[in-house]
């Protein structure tokens, strides 16, 4: 059975960040359902957030994915570890806006939001989650083949 339209631009957002988090000294996480252990930081992780769906009158639906990119560092020194984080957003932000379409896939891919959060643990979390926009089509009746706009 093919994979949906959806899970596609998914697999090839997370090979982007994969890359990236390898090039920066950083683990990589898919959708992680626990926190983040700090001997696995720095970290990028990609998470979906939902998708909004427009049906449109002629069997065809445009569907807005959003994603969430976060990325994490841990140091002693606060402002380390964000300057560590942003080193790691800005290379995923590089390599996921380098391509609107996503391979084909979509119709646009847009920023949303981006935010930054600290915690308090063992050694300050740095955290900068940055929210993105996929917009695709399928048909009504099936998610396994993107439509042109």
């Amino acid at each position: 059975m093919a994979a949906s339209i959806r899970e596609q631009i998914l697999q090839a957002l997370a090979a982007k960040l994969q890359t990236v988090a390898t090039a920066g000294g950083a683990q990589f996480f898919r959708q992680p359902v626990l926190g983040i252990p700090r001997e696995q930081s720095p970290a990028l992780t990609l998470d979906v957030h939902g998708e909004a769906i427009d049906p449109r009158g002629n069997s065809l639906v445009d569907r807005h994915l959003t994603v969430r990119v976060i990325a994490i560092a841990r140091n002693l020194d606060v402002s380390a570890g964000y300057t560590q984080a942003d080193a790691l957003i800005v290379a995923a932000h590089a390599a996921i806006m380098a391509d609107l379409n996503v391979g084909g896939l979509a119709q646009a891919l847009r920023e949303e939001a981006c935010d930054w959060q600290e915690m308090d643990a063992d050694a300050a979390v740095a955290m900068i989650p940055a929210t993105y926009v996929v917009q695709y089509r399928t048909r009504t009746t099936d998610l396994t083949t993107a439509t042109p706009a």
